[in-house]
């Protein structure tokens, strides 16, 4: 079965999306993984919020880490979705 042309650009344009949903995916479940240890940190200290190095919230860290990760699996999806369609 011979496809028509217009077959290969959207073939292309499927893998693209299917590389960045596999990102966006495990991007998710390491965001997810970080906010569980958050949660049993704040389960284990109780009432009072943890603190790093006794000044600054831990919450902070958690926050950077989860931001860290997005922008890295953004900038690294859209390359890599960019790959997916030209390649």
């Amino acid at each position: 079965m011979t496809h028509g042309p217009w077959w290969h650009p959207i073939q292309k344009a499927f893998n693209a999306a299917l590389v960045l949903m596999g990102h966006l995916a495990i991007g998710a479940l390491i965001v997810v993984g970080i906010w569980a240890v958050e949660y049993l940190f704040y389960l284990l200290w109780g009432d009072h919020p943890p603190l790093l190095f006794g000044q600054f919230p831990l919450k902070y860290l958690f926050h950077a880490m989860d931001t860290g990760i997005m922008l890295l699996f953004i900038a690294w999806g859209i390359k890599e979705a960019n790959d997916a369609f030209r390649g």
